[in-house]
């Protein structure tokens, strides 16, 4: 699950320099973000998974991908847009 949520980062690391970039693209990115962080919880949640720890640093890479993505697409949006880059 971490290694895909690495795989969700580096992509939305290449469409920061891709001109090409469509806010779709961002959008697909973090449904599949939400889509890996519900496996992993209800692989927790089943026992599958042990140790909160491994939960606990998984959940905050998620966090921090996420809140990227959300940037990247609130840019793309309003680029005006004071979340996009807050003081």
């Amino acid at each position: 699950f971490i290694g895909e949520v690495g795989a969700i980062e580096a992509r939305a690391l290449e469409f920061e320099s891709d001109e090409a970039m469509q806010v779709e693209d961002l959008i697909s990115l973090q449904s599949k973000l939400y889509k890996i962080k519900s496996e992993m919880v209800g692989e927790f949640q089943s026992g599958n998974i042990d140790g909160a720890d491994t939960l606990s640093t998984f959940l905050m890479q998620v966090n921090d991908v996420n809140e990227n993505l959300t940037r990247m697409i609130l840019h793309e949006r309003n680029p005006r847009d004071p979340r996009v880059h807050p003081d």
